[in-house]
């Protein structure tokens, strides 16, 4: 596969201009929320300012995020944000519709808009969010298509919730979006924060800038969901299934990424896993086949000792006596 320190990221990256931004911060009060419609050609932006929110895309779970966290959606993905499950939502098309400027410049309001749900001026809320949405050019002969990337990315994965990082965070925040110019600051910081995670992401995730990313991207995602779950009865018919590939045409690609054919694979990982398993417990040869996703502890003994040269009781013995 593609590495992505072989390729000239800077060069890449430096494709991505801020063209336009709007933001709002958010007060939302208890059992309450709101959902954001999907917008292909924006890259959402929400930090968390105080108390605790979920966000969920699509039929995904919901992941929480604590004041002095933030989170982006790098393809502007439908999403919802709430104070808890069975919120009362409000539907929003745009982060903030204030001023007569269609292109939501961010030259069009010197500082974020003001929105409520579920809660009065008067009350405390449950949570604030500062969103925003952030329009930025995107070379498509450079980067790989939004699409590919992941929906969800934090935003600052270093930050704990309750640190005195994290609550310097959030003062910052308040600040550069409460003094005047506060709207072009915002965007200017969203667009670092962006082109920081999203060189992370292609550095971590290298199939992205290869030269056809996106059938590199769902070989690389099997590989990852492989060695996630490797007990998991899989078969090429059901990785190329995983992959939303035909079978031929994914067993070829998979051999032409990696070198090695999906069910070597499989059966490193599996092997890898029994290993563990040896070292770690005293769990019985069965159990730990039956682990790996062998029906049969005959079948799996015999695999082991091809791999490992060694039955896993021989194993076991002599990593105990190491």
């Amino acid at each position: 596969m593609t590495d992505a320190r072989s390729v000239n990221l800077s060069r890449a990256l430096s494709g991505l201009h801020l063209v336009s931004a709007k933001w709002a911060t958010i007060d939302i009060g208890d059992g309450h929320g709101f959902s954001l419609d999907r917008a292909d050609d924006l890259i959402a932006v929400h930090f968390v300012l105080e108390g605790a929110i979920e966000l969920s895309c699509s039929h995904d779970d919901p992941q929480t995020y604590s004041a002095g966290q933030s989170v982006i959606l790098p393809s502007g993905a439908q999403h919802v944000i709430r104070t808890g499950p069975g919120a009362k939502l409000m539907r929003m098309s745009e982060i903030a519709d204030k001023g007569d400027d269609p292109s939501g410049s961010f030259e069009s309001e010197d500082s974020p808009a003001h929105l409520m749900f579920g809660v009065s001026r008067s009350d405390q809320p449950r949570a604030t969010v500062l969103s925003g949405q952030i329009g930025l050019t995107w070379p498509q002969d450079l980067l790989p298509p939004r699409e590919l990337l992941p929906k969800v990315i934090e935003g600052s994965p270093g930050y704990k919730p309750n640190t005195p990082s994290s609550d310097e965070a959030v003062r910052s925040l308040r600040e550069m979006a409460d003094a005047p110019g506060g709207t072009i600051c915002l965007a200017r910081f969203a667009h670092l924060l962006v082109t920081r995670r999203l060189r992370e992401q292609l550095l971590q995730e290298p199939a992205l800038v290869s030269e056809n990313p996106r059938s590199s991207v769902a070989i690389a995602r099997v590989v990852q969901a492989i060695r996630l779950e490797p007990g998991r009865p899989w078969s090429v018919t059901s990785l190329a299934s995983h992959a939303g590939m035909s079978r031929s045409g994914f067993a070829e690609k998979f051999r032409q990424e990696t070198g090695r054919t999906p069910m070597e694979v499989v059966t490193e990982a599996r092997m890898d896993m029994a290993a563990r398993l040896l070292r770690r417990s005293r769990e019985p040869i069965k159990t730990i086949s039956a682990s790996t996703g062998y029906s049969s502890s005959t079948a799996f003994i015999r695999t082991f000792r091809r791999h490992f040269g060694s039955s896993p009781t021989e194993y076991r013995e002599l990593e105990a006596a190491e």
